[in-house]
């Protein structure tokens, strides 16, 4: 992978991605739940110095969305840079830099990626039916609406 870039105070531009999930595909073999390859992948964000108020995490559905010790960055002084290994299979990942500061139990994605209105996202929706006599609500139906791909 090449180094991630920050992208917080920058000019949004828009490129279209997997929003945070992935995508396992095998391009030699025939099989992609069987035949894909397990590779150490190596992330790495260029920092100035390491942050005393905080951690950086990777961040998306190949961590399951999840802030834990796995998929938490160190910082190395050497690169100036905070960097993780993770095992991956053969595919392709979209995931974010997330930033928690201590003390607090939800990422941060500005502090990496910025903070911009005109981005693409994906929204879900559901629709749920509380009967008059019922004691808990069916959910009748959802539909999952892209803010770019409307129809």
């Amino acid at each position: 992978l090449f180094p991630e870039e920050n992208r917080s105070g920058k000019v949004y531009f828009y490129e279209e991605d997997l929003n945070g999930r992935f995508f396992i595909e095998v391009q030699e073999e025939s099989n992609n739940d069987t035949d894909g390859q397990y590779v150490w992948t190596d992330f790495r964000f260029p920092v100035k110095e390491p942050s005393v108020t905080g951690n950086y995490y990777i961040f998306g559905a190949l961590t399951n969305w999840e802030l834990s010790d796995w998929n938490r960055m160190t910082y190395d002084f050497e690169s100036a840079s905070y960097i993780l290994r993770l095992l991956l299979k053969q595919g392709y990942y979209n995931y974010h830099i997330a930033f928690v500061e201590d003390g607090v139990s939800f990422a941060d994605l500005s502090y990496a990626e910025g903070n911009h209105y005109e981005t693409e996202n994906d929204y879900l929706v559901f629709i749920y039916h509380h009967g008059t006599t019922s004691r808990y609500e069916r959910l009748i139906g959802y539909q999952i609406i892209n803010s770019l791909r409307r129809k």
